[in-house]
C-alpha cells in the first residue's frame, strides 16, 4: 500500500517472499526497502530477545499528520520522530494530536487497560494497521479478554499501558515525559501469554525471550 501510494514500482508478493527467504535466518528482523528507481534492498539484523516486553520510557510529541501523507506512508515522518526521541533521551515518542488524541508511537501501536478492558485507538487514517496490533486482537479474543477500539486521550487515567510491535512484543510503558506511567499488570500478562501461544500455533515455534 505504501509503495502504491508513493507510486514506487513494487514486485509481486512471491518475488518479495523469495528474496527475503534467500537471506533470512532465525531470530532476525527484516527491512525490505523499495527505492524510487525500482531497486530493492533487504537488510537483516539480529533480534535482541532481551527487549521483548521489556519496560520502556517514552515522551510526548505533538503530531498532526499532513493531509497529503496517508497513514500507510511513514518513512519520511520517522526521521523527525527519531530525532525527537533522541533529544528527549527516550527510545520512542508517543504521537499526540492537537486535540489530545493518542495516535501511536514512533515504532509501535498503543494499548491501554481501563477496568479490565483493553483499548487501542481506532484506525482513522492517522495510524498504521500494524501486524502485531491485529494479532493482539485475535489473541485477546481467543483468551476471552475484552478488547475495543476507542479514542485514548492524554491525561486519561489508565490501569496499564503498553506499546506493541513485532520487535518489542508487549512492552509496558513505565515512564512518560519523566513521570511514572502505569506500566504492566494482569491484563497485559494474560494478553502476552495468549499472543505467544498464537505465535507458536501459527509458526510452530515458541517465542524465546533470551
Amino acid at each position: 500500500v505504501s509503495a502504491e501510494t508513493m507510486t514506487v514500482p513494487a514486485p509481486k508478493r512471491r518475488v518479495i517472499e523469495h528474496e527475503i527467504a534467500r537471506v533470512v535466518e532465525a531470530d532476525v528482523s527484516i527491512r525490505y526497502t523499495l527505492t524510487g528507481g525500482g531497486n530493492r534492498v533487504v537488510v537483516t539484523a539480529p533480534v535482541d530477545l532481551s527487549q521483548l516486553s521489556a519496560p520502556i520510557d517514552v515522551a510526548t510529541l505533538r503530531w498532526d499528520p499532513p493531509e497529503f501523507l496517508p497513514s500507510a506512508v511513514k518513512h519520511g515522518s520517522r526521521a523527525a520522530w527519531e530525532v525527537a526521541a533522541r533529544a528527549r533521551g527516550v527510545e520512542q515518542v508517543i504521537l499526540v494530536s492537537s486535540e489530545g488524541h493518542i495516535l501511536e508511537s514512533s515504532r509501535a501501536s498503543v494499548f491501554a487497560v481501563v477496568s479490565g478492558v483493553l483499548y487501542t485507538p481506532p484506525l482513522d487514517g492517522r495510524q498504521l494497521a500494524g501486524i502485531t496490533r491485529g494479532a493482539l486482537f485475535e489473541a485477546a479474543q481467543q483468551c476471552g479478554l475484552p478488547i475495543e477500539e476507542r479514542p485514548l486521550l492524554v491525561g486519561e487515567v489508565f490501569d496499564e499501558l503498553y506499546l506493541t510491535s513485532t520487535v518489542r512484543e508487549i512492552a509496558p510503558v513505565v515512564r512518560w515525559d519523566d513521570k511514572l506511567a502505569p506500566g504492566a499488570g494482569p491484563v497485559g500478562d494474560r494478553l502476552r501469554l495468549a499472543f505467544r501461544e498464537l505465535v507458536a500455533h501459527e509458526t510452530g515455534r515458541s517465542v524465546r525471550t533470551q
